[in-house]
């Protein structure tokens, strides 16, 4: 039996062969949201309570919704509906790069930072 893949590229798939990258790139910021802590529900909700944890900076909050809604028109193409680009495939690429640098690399290495509070604790107290 032929895969998913097989079928889109040789039975006479005529859709944008972009969208399955940013279905998945919808799953990974999904994933990523639930392996953080976001209570599950859907993306939009994952999001947002990322976000409103302040474990989501608003920048990567919105280009995390911008994932979602193109992996949406992705998985539920409307007829005449503009097509998915080259560009936004490779800016959803970098995102993500970005998402996973800042969530599983910056916050880690942040968090392992001492703290105002006890600097000044040590300069005060030696």
């Amino acid at each position: 039996m032929e895969s998913w893949w097989e079928l889109g590229e040789w039975s006479g798939y005529t859709g944008n062969k972009l969208e399955p990258r940013l279905l998945t790139a919808r799953s990974a910021v999904q994933v990523t949201m639930r392996h953080q802590g976001a209570v599950e529900g859907n993306l939009y909700s994952e999001i947002e309570d990322l976000a409103g944890k302040g474990d989501l900076p608003p920048l990567m909050k919105e280009w995390s919704h911008e994932v979602r809604v193109l992996g949406n028109e992705s998985a539920h193409p409307k007829p005449g509906a503009p097509p998915i680009t080259e560009e936004d495939a490779r800016d959803i690429v970098q995102f993500l790069d970005s998402l996973l640098l800042y969530l599983y690399e910056i916050s880690e290495a942040d968090q392992r930072l001492p703290r105002a509070p006890e600097i000044e604790k040590a300069v005060i107290y030696g």
